[in-house]
């Protein structure tokens, strides 16, 4: 279960059930707001100490003052995200549970956030060319960028989840069955919870969408029954589900793979600093590996009309 996740485009998630007003609570979930531009005053005022090469101190108040915007877009966002599902007519206990986990892994991220752009301001500010300090800074905050534009986006698709999940098991109360999505590629986690019923015990702790493009979805007892995808009774135990799907929560449980793999090279690139002979220019301002994998998506242009 070691095979390495592949990030794509994420599609907008189908719920098992489909609510009134839909349409709109997808795009009000959506991460409209939620991530900040290169003109915004924090990543400006970065930019500007890393391109005249200005003391460390300047450079992570500036940081810091980052770090401020981030946590202001992402309470802005959870904000939206709670009056879009109150629009929607879910009620208050589901939003507030939903929204609760997204708080919990919002601040997860903050704090991995920071502890990598600390990683990287103690390399670049070891590089003794100024352009290697100046890049090291620029691919840093770049990083940081991509990575907060990635958790918007996905933070949407996981409270639509979240709401419709909660609404499922009161239609469903004895749990739900997993339905593969239909997707090019498929994780081992995917794989390993599709095509079974699973009680709500395990379904609160491991449930779709559990990863970036996840088109899992999760139907009623009664779905699945008419679908001819379950037998009637043929549901796991308590315990045989709890064992079976084990190795799998612990494999979700490594979340935030990307940001891990960044921070640990981080600090590779930090302890490799101190041999001596180091190429400290090169440790500072080189691409991460994970960087190219982060970059934003560009879209496709539009083709262009054929002449008659």
């Amino acid at each position: 279960m070691a095979t390495r996740r592949k990030p794509v485009r994420a599609p907008a998630p189908v719920p098992p059930v489909e609510p009134s007003g839909t349409a709109s609570l997808a795009l009000g979930l959506g991460a409209g707001g939620a991530t900040f531009g290169s003109g915004s005053a924090a990543a400006a005022m970065l930019g500007m100490a890393a391109a005249t090469s200005a003391s460390k101190q300047l450079v992570e108040r500036s940081v810091a003052a980052l770090g401020a915007t981030l946590r202001r877009i992402a309470i802005l966002r959870l904000a939206r995200q709670r009056e879009a599902l109150q629009r929607a007519g879910y009620g208050e206990d589901v939003i507030a549970g939903a929204l609760k986990r997204e708080t919990e892994l919002e601040a997860i991220f903050q704090r991995r956030s920071a502890e990598r752009m600390k990683a990287a301001l103690d390399l670049a500010f070891r590089a003794p060319d100024a352009s290697a300090r100046a890049a090291a800074i620029q691919a840093a905050t770049r990083r940081e960028q991509n990575f907060a534009r990635q958790r918007a986006l996905a933070s949407g698709a996981r409270l639509f989840a979240a709401v419709e999940r909660a609404a499922l098991e009161g239609q469903s109360p004895s749990g739900a069955f997993w339905i593969l999505g239909q997707a090019a590629e498929h994780t081992p986690d995917c794989e390993a919870m599709a095509g079974k019923f699973w009680p709500w015990e395990v379904l609160r702790v491991i449930h779709p969408l559990l990863h970036p493009g996840c088109k899992c979805k999760l139907l009623s007892y009664g779905e699945a029954l008419a679908a001819g995808l379950l037998k009637p009774g043929a549901i796991l135990s308590l315990d045989e589900a709890r064992r079976m799907a084990e190795p799998v929560i612990a494999y979700v449980q490594r979340e935030h793979a990307q940001e891990n793999e960044a921070l640990a090279e981080l600090l590779v690139r930090r302890e490799l600093a101190l041999v001596e002979g180091a190429d400290l220019d090169f440790l500072a301002a080189a691409p991460l590996a994970v960087d190219e994998e982060i970059e934003p998506e560009e879209d496709e242009p539009e083709p262009e009309p054929e002449e008659e």
